[in-house]
């Protein structure tokens, strides 16, 4: 049984990206880890016509080989559907179609933000179907905003018609992090959730560094955190920067 996890876990590390994608005004770095051998956390990247580049993260109802293989199901299908691309909205509904009739009578569902990033319109649109919102960082304000939204979980309702919002422009070196619950729901050892405002402070604090030092510096904080405590849910996170130099 262990092996067969181990095998298990291999195959699901192989489905997520093996690299950051190569595009001259973006840093991303990302990384998921699971609470089990394997998780139902998942985070990918696709180019999109006219150079724009799509960001997914995700995160399936509990933990485990069942979490793990709905979301290697999840990603099939946001694989197939971004090929014929024709906007956030059409992509999100047709996986939900789809998932809805594979998993809508098991009671699992499917938690997902879904961020467009075109860069010749300077333009960020997103979809948030009952998942954690994104954190937008403005280094010129010095402020925070979150990209919010209405939407429904995948899995659950087959004909739900997902919106997407938007956000015009944005400074050189913005930063936006998206993540799973796993990130902000770790305890310490009094139980205490993690929570949002240490993410704002490490980003502040990190503003200036990449997107790979400033993932790097949160998962310190995180293990820190939770110190002896066994890590409870799968904890995932993708750090962009924008107009990186």
């Amino acid at each position: 049984m262990k092996q067969e996890l181990e095998y298990a876990r291999e195959i699901q590390l192989s489905m997520l990206p093996r690299e950051a994608p190569h595009v001259e005004w973006l840093d991303v770095a990302a990384l998921s880890l699971p609470a089990t051998e394997v998780g139902g956390d998942y985070y990918d990247y696709f180019r999109l016509p006219e150079g724009g580049l799509g960001v997914v993260i995700a995160d399936v109802s509990g933990h485990g080989v069942s979490s793990a293989l709905h979301m290697a199901t999840a990603r099939a299908h946001l694989i197939a559907g971004v090929q014929s691309y024709a906007g956030g909205p059409h992509l999100i509904q047709a996986a939900n179609r789809f998932l809805t009739r594979d998993i809508q009578d098991t009671g699992w569902f499917i938690t997902l933000f879904w961020l467009e990033i075109d860069p010749a319109r300077r333009r960020l649109a997103w979809i948030r179907a009952g998942h954690e919102a994104a954190l937008f960082y403005d280094p010129v304000r010095d402020q925070f905003d979150r990209l919010d939204g209405d939407g429904m979980a995948l899995g659950v309702a087959s004909d739900y018609r997902y919106q997407a919002y938007e956000k015009q422009g944005w400074a050189a070196g913005s930063i936006v992090l998206l993540s799973t619950d796993g990130v902000q729901e770790t305890r310490n050892a009094r139980g205490q959730m993690f929570g949002n405002a240490p993410l704002r402070q490490i980003i502040r604090a990190h503003r200036d560094q990449s997107a790979a030092a400033i993932k790097d510096a949160i998962f310190r904080s995180l293990e820190t955190y939770r110190g002896d405590r066994p890590r409870e849910d799968d904890t995932t996170l993708v750090v962009v920067k924008l107009d990186a130099a």
